[in-house]
């Protein structure tokens, strides 16, 4: 489960890295992205296998949404470009949605028999 960890890792680290090569991205929304990619990335790194680290895990879900709402923020951004940041971060929040419920376990009150056709 925690393979994905270099991945993101290495998208964060990325984003961070070219967010301030993009023209018209303000300076101030590249900093703070750069900023949040850093840390996020230092977040990810402390995340060990064989060790419970649900927090750390929901954390650098929700930081990259934080960049990504940042990253919103920024007026020059084309609007297709905000479509696709827009559905990002939905995408995110789904994934934090079903990292908590999957790591509740299975609870019989919330599946019902399928009716018959």
């Amino acid at each position: 489960m925690l393979a994905f960890l270099p991945i993101l890792s290495l998208i964060i680290n990325a984003l961070g890295t070219a967010l301030p090569l993009i023209p018209g991205v303000s300076p101030t929304i590249a900093k703070t992205a750069t900023d949040l990619a850093m840390g996020l990335v230092g977040l990810l790194g402390g995340i060990v296998p064989g060790q419970t680290k649900s927090a750390d895990v929901i954390a650098a879900l929700s930081g990259a949404m934080t960049l990504l709402t940042v990253l919103k923020t920024d007026t020059s951004i084309a609007p297709d470009k905000l479509t696709l940041i827009n559905n990002l971060i939905a995408e995110i929040q789904a994934a934090i949605i079903a990292y908590v419920s999957a790591g509740k376990g299975f609870d019989p009150t919330a599946y019902a028999p399928i009716a018959m056709v």
